[in-house]
């Protein structure tokens, strides 16, 4: 009995030992530690960014010197392999720490694995939580695109096509640049995520229409911040990226700078003023003192006017401003007897209509409209005097001629017999 338990406390000091033997590590030693970095399904993760931190010499035999070294940063290889080379001074086991820290950053992901060296130096392991995914940039219709991504803090991939990317778990920063663009976004990976992510660039279409104060489509050049300018004679619909995104229209002579937000703003008319406003209704009132008022009615009509921004007279080229109260306009000039004056009416967007007038006291006015405005077809140009006399000629000839036919035939006919 006695010797048995002598036999279990001898195997067992024996395991000890062996167990401290296997846990030792040896004082004095220059050598290189493989490390291999691996996702949960165990592949390899290549480009993670690892240094080593471990014991060099210690106070005791080195006072004053240090006594923890970090190695420079290594990249892990195709196979998520790294190789670092150390070498402990310390002479004396008793003052040897045996610990191997390993710091591993990639991406957003930090962390710090610890290892001891031990006597049996072989390959350590480390897992980060992560996956390789299939990462591909699309717009937002879901067509690809080629770009450039960018992983915080400073990874970048060139997108051409589907790019295989070893991301770990969680939410990892970082933008995308399209044609000069640049936006944010976020990839976020679990274990739940499937094997593919778009990286989608947002963009947006916009339809872009402009019509006239009447409400019909006129011709325009638009240009999208410092693309090239686009010419469209209705309507045209507009792949826009930023947001907001700046856009400049021409039409009938004149520029329209806009700042659109595409995400909410899917239709865009703007509308331009070509025709001149109307003047009527030209009265003139003998006032005291050799005066008369001139009233009018200024009207600036459409769906969509600009609306009157001036009127006045001019007589003998002196100008009378008018008071402009809703559509009636009245202006008092110091002009007795007979003279000629001049209304003139302007919108805001510098189409002007202008009226003459002869003035005899106690008679109404000869009034005589001279309209200029934007729309080139809303002034067609006039008849001709040539033409009309061209026109009675060509009357006289046919009449002559059927009067010659009529007499030759009353002749043949009727004098003869």
């Amino acid at each position: 009995m006695i010797n048995k338990i002598v036999l279990i406390f001898a195997c067992f000091a024996i395991f000890q030992s062996l167990l401290f033997a296997w846990s030792e590590c040896k004082a004095g030693f220059y050598l290189d530690v493989p490390i291999q970095v691996i996702d949960n399904n165990s592949i390899n993760a290549p480009g993670v960014n690892v240094s080593l931190t471990y014991q060099k010499r210690d106070e005791y035999f080195f006072p004053g010197q240090p006594e923890y070294v970090t190695t420079d940063a290594v990249l892990t290889d195709s196979n998520g392999m790294a190789t670092f080379k150390i070498k402990n001074d310390v002479p004396n086991s008793n003052y040897l720490d045996c610990k191997l820290v390993f710091h591993v950053n990639y991406l957003n992901f930090t962390k710090n694995y610890t290892f001891n060296l031990g006597t049996f130096y072989g390959k350590y392991i480390i897992n980060i939580p992560g996956k390789r995914v299939l990462v591909s940039m699309v717009d937002s219709s879901g067509s690809p695109i080629s770009g450039t991504l960018t992983l915080y803090p400073s990874m970048e991939f060139q997108l051409n096509n589907t790019l295989s990317i070893f991301l770990p778990y969680g939410s990892t920063p970082g933008y995308m640049i399209f044609n000069g663009h640049r936006q944010g976004l976020s990839l976020n990976v679990d274990s739940s995520t499937p094997n593919f992510i778009n990286a989608v660039f947002r963009s947006y279409d916009v339809n872009v229409s402009v019509l006239d104060d009447l409400g019909k489509p006129i011709n325009f050049i638009v240009q999208v911040g410092t693309n090239d300018p686009i010419n469209a004679t209705d309507a045209v619909r507009l792949r826009l990226i930023d947001n907001p995104a700046s856009i400049k229209i021409t039409a009938s002579g004149r520029e329209t700078f806009r700042q659109i937000n595409p995400e909410k703003e899917t239709n865009i008319t703007i509308f331009y003023d070509i025709h001149a406003p109307e003047i009527s209704s030209v009265n003139i009132v003998p006032e005291q003192d050799g005066k008369v008022s001139v009233t009018y009615t200024v009207s600036d009509n459409g769906i969509r006017p600009s609306g009157i921004r001036e009127t006045g007279i001019y007589v003998d080229n002196v100008y009378y401003s008018s008071s402009l109260k809703y559509s009636s306009a009245k202006a008092t000039v110091s002009k007795a007897g007979s003279f000629s004056f001049q209304i003139v009416a302007t919108d805001n967007d510098g189409n002007k209509a202008e009226v003459s007038a002869d003035y005899v006291s106690g008679k109404p006015p000869v009034i005589t409209e001279n309209t200029s405005g934007n729309d080139t077809d809303a002034n067609p140009p006039a008849t001709q005097k040539g033409d009309d006399w061209t026109m009675l000629g060509l009357i006289v000839v046919i009449v002559l001629v059927l009067l010659v036919v009529v007499y030759f035939y009353i002749r043949n006919n009727y004098i003869s017999n």
